[in-house]
């Protein structure tokens, strides 16, 4: 059964102060609104079975119900091993100090961290119990093991796709000294030219990645298909020689509103992807854009009969430095895309199948009607 509610008012013991008929609060009332001010649950346990006693309203939020009596707590214990442990060293007479489990919640199968500290009675078969949710910390704790490892990771990747075109402009400067012939010079220069380009590249989308983890622009309205005609523009160079035929078809019948800086880094990594992975071997290669807007959502379209992505690929896509063959870049384009749709609360869906192209559908949400109040 729960720990009663005891009525708490100011005072150090049990007896009724002068002219107030309320009793002054107790030492266990005082200790009971102390576990409740930080958010700990207490629990009451028999030590020969394990059954719950007495419990707090907070150890009911803990658990995600209202324990029935004489309920056992090794029931909502999710590791056998745990169990085992505590037991042991409960009935050895020891304390269970600090100790890091999971509960399941009965309702739902949800599991819960907590800190657990129980502590036998000398004198009777019973056991105290003190829980601490510690879910959030848990969570915590994974992000930040997840960023250090992408932190690593990119350091280690980025510092190596870096060094890889510095290295082959070295080169080329070592032979510009030593060549004096004019054609072997210009060759050398434009290798060093293409290496170049290719750092801006590696550099630019490293200052993508950067500014979506740590800049929010202001929302503002977006003209969809001025976006997608400026980076087919962008990108004429690439294309411009490889017989590209282009097919636009952009139904915006409303404002479509979002972080301008994103959009358009979605828009230009599908555009250039697309680009770079043409099948050299057909000789119609397409690149398809659509774009579908209404009050409350955007989707944007990008299909090409490029080479396509083996299926096995479909998801590593989106990791940082994952590259699909050697025409990839530096291998954080689709990651910061994808990056990128989380931050808007929008989604990518990628269907490929090598030989016959892909296609990638990203729906973000229209802020239209959230900025309604503020653009009549």
């Amino acid at each position: 059964m729960p720990y009663s509610n005891l009525k708490l008012s100011s005072g150090t013991n049990s007896e009724p102060s002068e002219g107030n008929d309320e009793p002054v609060i107790s030492i266990k009332a005082k200790r009971s609104l102390l576990l409740k001010e930080a958010d700990l649950a207490r629990v009451t346990c028999r030590l020969s079975t394990g059954n719950i006693i007495r419990y707090t309203d907070v150890f009911s939020n803990i658990v995600g119900t209202e324990p029935y009596d004489e309920g056992n707590l090794f029931s909502f214990f999710a590791n056998t091993d745990d169990i085992k442990d505590v037991k042991q060293l409960l009935h050895k007479n020891l304390p269970v100090s600090q100790r890091e489990i999971q509960l399941v919640r009965p309702s739902n199968g949800q599991l819960v961290w907590v800190n657990l500290t129980a502590v036998p009675s000398a004198s009777s078969d019973v056991f105290n119990v003190i829980l601490r949710d510690i879910s959030q910390q848990q969570e915590n704790l994974a992000e930040l093991q997840r960023v250090n490892q992408e932190l690593d990771n990119f350091v280690y990747h980025s510092s190596h796709d870096l060094r890889s075109p510095l290295r082959s402009i070295l080169g080329l400067v070592q032979i510009l000294k030593l060549d004096s012939d004019p054609k072997e010079r210009n060759k050398c220069l434009d290798l060093i030219e293409d290496s170049v380009d290719r750092l801006d590249v590696i550099v630019t989308e490293m200052l993508s990645l950067s500014r979506n983890r740590n800049i929010n622009d202001p929302i503002q309205s977006i003209n969809t298909m001025v976006e997608i005609n400026n980076a087919i523009e962008h990108f004429y160079t690439e294309y411009k020689d490889q017989g590209l035929f282009f097919k636009t078809d952009i139904r915006q019948a409303v404002p479509f509103f979002s972080d301008m800086a994103r959009v358009r880094i979605i828009i230009n990594n599908l555009i250039s992807n697309a680009i770079k992975f043409k099948d050299p071997q057909k000789d119609a290669p397409i690149v398809s854009i659509a774009v579908r807007c209404t009050a409350q959502q955007f989707t944007l379209i990008v299909k090409d009969n490029g080479i396509g992505i083996p299926e096995d690929k479909h998801e590593s896509i989106f990791e940082m430095f994952v590259r699909v063959n050697e025409r990839s870049g530096s291998g954080l384009g689709l990651y910061t895309v994808k990056h990128v749709i989380e931050k808007l609360e929008g989604t990518i869906n990628v269907q490929s199948a090598v030989g016959e192209g892909t296609t990638i559908t990203v729906e973000l949400p229209n802020e239209l009607l959230n900025l309604a109040p503020q653009i009549k």
